[in-house]
């Protein structure tokens, strides 16, 4: 549902708040490229989280900071981040010296909603992963050419095929959604692709993005990120789908 606190009253007149994608309730996090970027030289160091629902801050540290840069523009991080395609974001609870945060999206209680607006520079060059475990290979959600897509949860496979390819370098917003019967469908710029799969109900763990364990890495730019722990309404969609329009290309 959407959340509230969405209008401010200033001087006894209601003035309403821009949309954000913490307006819908259940997110668990948001990673926004142009809010939180520590860098040194343009190289990232630390990406804080927009939003997280957990206690303390959730931090997306570069395993290799030096191949992770802010790419080019005003303001800062408004192009994305580019993963320099050896690297990945793992979660922590800190800027430096932290602890590792595993996140577990439990699917039977209203299932779960995980998204990225990222670009590849060669959707068909490798398969490449937008959230894994650095851990082990049971959880991930992954590219596999530019038109297919494949989710692994709790080391239960699933493949989509796209309605159409990708195109090298645009930015797109792809979504997958899980109902608590673990019924799957995948979005491209919002709209459903034809194939959609089931699976067993598994619950899917998280703990860095741009990264299947220690393969399937990421190449091209991430701009934003965004998990909610309950399968988003078609209503909600579309609005995350109108606020994402500046970003994807």
């Amino acid at each position: 549902m959407l959340g509230l606190g969405t209008s401010i009253i200033k001087g006894g007149v209601t003035e309403e708040l821009p949309f954000t994608p913490t307006s819908i309730d259940d997110i668990v996090f948001w990673f926004d490229s142009e809010q939180n970027v520590s860098s040194n030289k343009g190289n990232v160091t630390s990406w804080q989280a927009a939003h997280y629902s957990g206690s303390g801050n959730l931090f997306a540290i570069p395993s290799v900071s030096a191949n992770t840069s802010l790419i080019a523009g005003t303001p800062a991080g408004v192009n994305g981040i580019g993963t320099g395609g050896s690297n990945a974001f793992e979660f922590k609870d800190a800027a430096s010296s932290g602890s590792d945060i595993q996140l577990t999206l439990d699917t039977s209680v209203g299932g779960w909603t995980i998204m990225g607006i990222y670009s590849a520079t060669d959707w068909n060059g490798a398969q490449q992963a937008l959230y894994g475990d650095p851990d082990d290979s049971a959880n991930f959600f992954r590219h596999n050419a530019a038109d297919s897509f494949t989710v692994k949860a709790g080391n239960q496979a699933r493949t989509f095929d796209l309605d159409s390819a990708l195109t090298d370098d645009d930015f797109v917003s792809v979504m997958l959604t899980c109902d608590d019967s673990g019924n799957l469908t995948l979005f491209i710029n919002n709209t459903a692709q034809t194939d959609t799969e089931s699976s067993a109900g598994n619950d899917f763990v998280i703990e860095q993005f741009g990264r299947r364990a220690t393969a399937d890495t990421l190449t091209g730019a991430l701009k934003q990120l965004l998990v909610w722990d309950r399968q988003l309404t078609s209503t909600e969609r579309g609005l995350i789908n109108t606020w994402s329009q500046e970003y994807i290309s």
